[in-house]
């Protein structure tokens, strides 16, 4: 799966820190659930609280984290079609 445009999480969706894990809670919209994130998802969440492109959060978690390109491309790949899934990006 390739991503080549420009998205963010839409506005259906609150994110907060809560003991210690991120949540990502829905206000509006279709999905009812929470969705827990671990510290990759959370680093995600983070990037797409503004307008990025996925190379963006490649090279983001690249500075942060020991991790090669193929590895952090896969698994933000993995979580963005989670979020696509549940209607969280524009």
């Amino acid at each position: 799966m390739v991503y080549n445009e420009v998205m963010r999480l839409k506005n259906d969706f609150i994110i907060r820190n809560v003991d210690g894990e991120t949540v990502m809670v829905p206000v509006a919209g279709d999905f009812h659930g929470v969705v827990m994130a671990n510290e990759t998802t959370a680093f995600i969440l983070d990037c797409l609280k503004d307008d990025c492109e996925i190379e963006d959060i490649i090279e983001k978690m690249m500075a942060a984290y020991e991790v090669s390109y193929e590895v952090v491309k896969e698994d933000i790949e993995a979580v963005i079609a989670k979020l696509e899934s549940i209607g969280a990006l524009e």
